[in-house]
């Protein structure tokens, strides 16, 4: 299942082309995407930390 971006999310919600599970529905894809690539930052950040002790 593809994600809209956030722009384009909010904008057709509030066009009412997405009823409202539909949007709770790709945010929620969304926060997944952003949890991973958070998730992988702190990984380098730490790989980065441990380097320099």
């Amino acid at each position: 299942m593809g994600t809209y971006s956030l722009e384009t999310l909010v904008r057709k919600w509030r066009l009412s082309e997405l009823t409202t599970e539909q949007a709770i529905g790709q945010i929620l894809l969304i926060l997944r995407e952003l949890v991973k690539r958070v998730e992988a930052l702190e990984g380098k950040e730490e790989e980065v930390n441990k380097r320099s002790r």
